[in-house]
């Protein structure tokens, strides 16, 4: 159960207010908690793990974002970590796993050259009034979580067996679209 063991950890310091001030220290924890969450999920179609997120793009942008609002407080914090997920799949990459269903038109996908995610998706906070129960706004960064991730996408660059006689390698190349994770 990721997603809850996501919830549980972030509830956990954000009820404590273990960091404080330091949002940091916070962008830092909701960060590396994100990406272990992310990293027990999979591909919609094809099945296959996260191999790298771009964690230092997200804790930075993230960083950035907080420090901006501190003073303006035009958006809520669900608005503000919306930039900071996208940052974190831009340039990520899924494992390097030959997807079971083979290539159109090939018979099977013998390797996997590279599998960047293509498309980091689109953040659509919840329209509703900030509020202060941590628990509230965590299940609402989890749903909106889990409806910003059906909207990435990526390829899977492979070498495949083409039909033949025999049958022959070549690249192919296998989109993918959507990510879930558990919980």
């Amino acid at each position: 159960m990721p997603w809850g063991s996501f919830k549980s950890a972030m509830a956990g310091v954000m009820s404590n207010h273990t960091f404080g001030n330091s949002m940091e220290g916070w962008a830092a924890k909701l960060t590396s908690e994100y990406d272990m969450a992310v990293k027990t999920g999979k591909t919609n179609v094809t099945g296959i793990v996260l191999s790298k997120g771009q964690n230092s793009a997200m804790q930075g942008l993230l960083i950035s974002e907080l420090h901006s609002q501190q003073q303006s407080k035009t958006k809520t914090l669900i608005e503000i970590c919306g930039p900071a997920i996208i940052a974190y799949w831009t340039g990520a990459s899924i494992s390097l796993i030959p997807p079971a269903i083979p290539c159109i038109p090939t018979i099977l996908n013998v390797s996997v050259v590279g599998a960047p995610v293509t498309n980091a998706g689109s953040w659509t906070p919840i329209p509703n009034a900030p509020c202060n129960n941590v628990n509230i706004w965590l299940d609402e960064f989890i749903l909106c979580a889990k409806q910003h991730m059906l909207t990435v996408s990526g390829l899977h660059n492979t070498i495949s067996l083409y039909p033949g006689s025999p049958p022959f390698p070549a690249p192919c190349v296998q989109p993918w679209s959507g990510y879930t994770v558990p919980g």
